[in-house]
Formats: structure tokens, sequence, C-alpha cells
């Protein structure tokens, strides 16, 4: 039974990855991005790392021996550091503020900044095509 899965399997990420193609490059509009992406996922690079460090410690802790404990208390206490410093880091912080003044104004508190058009695919033929 196992094998037969693989066939349809491999076809339905084919079909999936030719509808995303063309969904990115006909109907969905070209946003330029901001790097708020980049910044989102280090931080939480970093938030994952230290969960996954504190309940080694824990593991170690219980089961392993005492150097074993000590060596992943150190990874823990310079990741923490890594990770504080990072996310506190003047660089970072000024590309945040920059990066939040080119986003377009999605709530009502942004004067003057007008918010962004999306198409519509299910718009009649005499209607406005973007919402």
């Amino acid at each position: 039974m196992v094998p037969l899965l693989l066939p349809f399997g491999v076809f339905y990420f084919a079909v999936k990855t030719g509808i995303d193609k063309y969904n990115f490059l006909y109907v969905w509009p070209y946003h330029a991005g901001t790097g708020l992406l980049a910044l989102t996922a280090m931080h939480c690079l970093g938030i994952g790392l230290l969960i996954m460090q504190f309940c080694m410690l824990g593991f170690f802790l219980y089961w392993g021996t005492t150097w074993q404990f000590i060596l992943v208390a150190i990874l823990f206490a310079v990741t923490a550091m890594w990770s504080a410093n990072w996310i506190l880091s003047a660089p970072w912080v000024a590309l945040l503020r920059k990066a939040d003044d080119k986003r377009p104004a999605v709530f009502p508190f942004h004067e003057g900044i007008e918010s962004p058009r999306f198409y519509n695919p299910l718009a009649q033929d005499g209607d406005d095509k973007t919402v």
C-alpha cells in the first residue's frame, strides 16, 4: 500500500507547485519586501534555540553527566546573550524603524498613506477589479 502513495504524492506536489507558480506570476500582485520577514525569522530562530537548549538543560540535569549539563548551560548563556544583543542592537532597531516608515497604511491613524489595493478575481465586468 505504501509504494502506491508515492506517485500520488509526487502528482499532488507537482500540481500544487504549478498552481502556486501561476498565482505568484499572474494573479497575486507584486509587493516589494521591506526586510521584516528576515528580522522575524532571526528573532524566532533565537527563541527556538533558547527553548531547545532550556529543555536540554533539564534533560541533562536529570539524565546526563555534570559535564554535559555545564556545557549546555554555557551554550544556553551564550545563545541568550546573542539573542538579546541581536534583538536590542541599534542597527536592527533602526532598520525596523526604517521599514516601518515604508509600510503601507492599514490602520486609520496612519494619515496620508494610501492602503494597498488587491486584485479581486470575482469582480464583474463593469466593476473595479481591485479592492
